[in-house]
């Protein structure tokens, strides 16, 4: 019977040989295939990180706006909440009347377009004082509704009272 030779007749380092040269082409082309992948990897790392700081600086503008917001609602609430309520004249005259004597409001042509402006009026009444005008004015800031006086205004002396004429512009968002 025959024994077997082939171990014998193997080179043992040739296929070691072949082995590594196998194993170093498998690396390089390995390397070579993901070295492309690290480059964009990196890039779209520093893309991401450079973003991260744009939405950063801009998380930051708008908590400094939303706090701004708020100090200003909390600081302007009673505005806004009169810049929600509907006008009604015969509630004017009737405010009007504490402050003035002969009340009479007519509204006016809206000639003029601006943001919120809902309607324009005349009010003709006769004061005693200049005061009495001076605390009405003073009195429009505590109002349900946001009024503006339109200057100028006329004042005439009518024997003992005063004749004023004046205009004022009401704004809502109603």
């Amino acid at each position: 019977m025959k024994t077997d030779k082939s171990l014998e007749d193997a080179k043992f380092l040739t296929l070691a040989i072949y082995a590594l040269v196998f194993v170093a082409l498998c690396g390089l082309l390995i390397i070579f295939l993901l070295l492309p992948l690290v480059n964009k990897h990196k890039i779209v790392a520093s893309n991401l990180a450079s973003q991260n700081l744009i939405n950063q600086s801009i998380q930051n503008v708008l908590n400094q706006s939303q706090a701004m917001l708020d100090e200003l609602i909390s600081e302007n609430n009673q505005t806004l909440t009169h810049f929600d309520t509907a006008f009604k004249k015969e509630r004017f005259v009737e405010f009007a009347g504490d402050f003035f004597e002969v009340v009479q409001l007519e509204e006016q042509n809206i000639t003029q377009t601006e943001p919120y402006l809902k309607a324009l009026f005349h009010l003709k009444a006769k004061i005693k004082t200049p005061n009495d005008l001076y605390a009405f004015i003073e009195a429009l800031n505590e109002y349900d509704n946001v009024i503006k006086i339109v200057f100028p205004f006329e004042l005439k002396i009518n024997q003992d009272k005063i004749d004023m004429d004046l205009n004022f512009k009401v704004y809502s968002s109603k």
